[in-house]
């Protein structure tokens, strides 16, 4: 399963790494490539994202990593 993947299915969580899947789900642009969080943490900069969502991100992906 890729991040991209992963991320989708996180979309009910009450917490930070839920809103981030939820912001993810409706944002319409290309997401970054699988297996690069700072591709990720460049498109949330592009994207104008807040520090939080940053943090939401590194705990998104060590979660991920650790599920593998």
């Amino acid at each position: 399963m890729t991040f991209n993947q992963w991320l989708k299915i996180q979309v009910k969580r009450d917490d930070p790494i839920g809103d981030l899947a939820r912001d993810s789900a409706v944002d319409e642009r290309r997401k970054p490539p699988n297996g690069n969080r700072k591709a990720w943490h460049n498109f949330l900069s592009a994207a104008g994202a807040c520090s939080e969502a940053h943090m939401a991100l590194d705990e998104a992906w060590d979660e991920y990593e650790a599920s593998k």
